[in-house]
């Protein structure tokens, strides 16, 4: 593994390990899962709270890879976050809920669209008991002493209806360290945030809408200055993700771009003023052990 303080950070290399289990470590964890096309991120806290923000598309996958995250006897999930009721980010949810003790699922409102496997997420939990709760703008989620998870925004913007626009966007911060979650938002969420003064630094960014073009404008990743863009998305997927706008965007800008569809799952550690990384594969020709 290599460390990376996080003031005036530098991204000199990764390479190829696998956690271990035995978790909590004292440590932050953050794992931007490969699930194909779609999201899923796993958190774990020092004091070892587990949070899953998505699940992508394939049930099978999800559960694999949070095998692969969690001790085979931990069947319990502290939050399951359902940013949006798009297949690709809540899919693979509905089994989570359905095999793990989950205390809270947390959607970003009711199923007014009646749809389908957004219905069949709420009857996972109705079934299991699990309290179902709508997130709110300004809420804060404290998963340990020094660790919180913040939503910045939620719902609809004005005059636009997309379900991506509706994705809540939240800010996962541990000391120095701030990772900045936006579901599936592009720019018309992204201006609001300009507005309202929430489009905050960030150390890590894991953009919108897997790379669309729709998402992570100019503006928005001058206002967030990250340090590390992270990119969610399947390989060869038909829709062209990440476009290279975004990526050009993101190069200008200095941040390191780090890809699922290129790396595999990609492994966050930190102790609030350091960090590490680790992923799943190099990548030819990027100079990455």
């Amino acid at each position: 593994r290599i460390l990376i303080p996080l003031a005036g950070l530098a991204l000199t290399g990764l390479v190829v390990l696998g956690w271990l289990l035995g978790r909590p470590d004292g440590r932050l964890h953050v794992a931007f899962l490969d699930v194909g096309q779609g999201d899923a991120i796993f958190i774990q806290t020092p004091a070892g709270r587990q949070v899953l923000i998505d699940g992508g598309r394939y049930p099978s996958v999800v559960l694999d890879e949070l095998g692969r995250q969690m001790p085979f006897w931990d069947r319990s999930i502290d939050i399951v976050m359902a940013t949006h009721p798009d297949d690709d980010h809540i899919v693979g949810l509905v089994s989570v809920v359905e095999r793990y003790e989950v205390s809270r699922l947390v959607t970003n409102g009711p199923n007014n669209d009646n749809d389908p496997t957004f219905e069949a997420l709420l009857r996972a939990a109705d079934t299991d008991g699990t309290p179902v709760m709508v997130a709110q703008a300004g809420e804060t989620f404290v998963l340990d002493d020094d660790v919180r998870l913040d939503i910045l925004r939620v719902g609809p913007v004005a005059g636009d209806d997309s379900s991506n626009e509706a994705s809540i966007v939240a800010l996962l911060s541990y000391d120095q360290l701030s990772v900045l979650l936006m579901g599936d938002a592009g720019t018309a969420a992204e201006a609001e945030l300009i507005r309202n003064g929430r489009a905050t630094n960030a150390t890590v960014l894991k953009v919108g809408h897997h790379g669309s073009n729709g998402s992570s404008s100019e503006a928005f990743i001058r206002a967030v200055r990250p340090q590390i863009v992270i990119i969610s998305a399947g390989l060869d997927n038909s829709y062209g993700h990440p476009h290279p706008a975004v990526l050009e965007r993101a190069t200008a800008a200095g941040a390191t771009i780090l890809r699922t569809d290129l790396m595999g799952t990609l492994e966050l550690e930190s102790d609030g003023r350091q960090m590490w990384w680790e992923v799943e594969q190099p990548v030819p020709g990027t100079g990455l052990p």
